[in-house]
């Protein structure tokens, strides 16, 4: 039987690992025939299966500064580059995206990094719907082009200056060359990808809610006996 080689891609490993990508790739790699690695920004386990991208943590900060001076949004990152050039997405037979708006992956290489028509994109807010927030509540400007903004602050997305109205005609620009395979975890979701007119013409949509390790709950009284359970958090 012929391998089937698998790319999972975000900015991190262990933070919400059931759903990013990292305890998927651990998964993958149990069954026979299917070899399975991550790669991310901020790697904080010792798998030898996860792949940190190349970078200097000045140059990263530096570049972080530049985004928020100049109020733009996940351009100058430069691991998609890197991705590029890497033999596991070179011969991936399914790269799968997950949280790339975390400076992860530059908006502007997304249309290379999925022109072979093996890129699974699993959506995890909307962000790619508005031109900054990831989640436009009970704004409805996301359809009609942004702008004139009254949430400048989203957590971890602040600007200096609305760039909204730019950004989302960037988003447009860029959306409208690809058509990846869109997982969404409910039809609420699904709804607004649909209804967006960055992402309407996206044709491979498919829900697929995100799960439960039914294992992690038999075992959690064993692992956490005579522990003060309102000290425990799970992540």
């Amino acid at each position: 039987m012929e391998s089937l080689n698998i790319v999972e891609v975000n900015y991190g490993d262990l933070t919400g690992r059931i759903f990013n990508g990292y305890d998927l790739h651990l998964s993958l790699n149990e069954i026979p025939g299917i070899s399975a690695v991550q790669y991310v920004a901020e790697k904080n386990s010792d798998t030898p299966t996860v792949i940190r991208f190349k970078d200097d943590r000045v140059i990263r900060e530096e570049r972080y500064d530049l985004e928020q001076r100049f109020s733009v949004g996940q351009l100058l990152s430069p691991y998609g580059l890197q991705l590029l050039q890497e033999d596991a997405f070179l011969r991936a037979d399914v790269v799968h995206f997950h949280i790339l708006h975390n400076n992860t992956i530059s908006l502007l290489d997304l249309p290379r990094l999925m022109e072979r028509g093996n890129a699974v994109w699993t959506l995890h807010d909307l962000w790619p719907i508005t031109g900054n927030c990831i989640q436009p509540l009970a704004c409805d400007r996301w359809k009609t082009g942004c702008g004139h903004c009254e949430n400048m602050t989203p957590v971890g997305r602040e600007l200096c200056a609305d760039t909204t109205a730019q950004m989302w005609r960037l988003k447009k620009a860029i959306f409208s060359q690809i058509d990846p395979y869109i997982v969404v975890a409910s039809p609420f979701v699904e709804r607004y990808i649909r209804e967006s007119p960055l992402t309407s013409h996206w044709q491979h949509i498919v829900q697929i809610p995100f799960g439960l390790k039914n294992c992690f709950f038999e075992e959690f009284p064993r692992r956490n006996a005579g522990r003060n359970m309102e000290s425990i958090r799970i992540v």
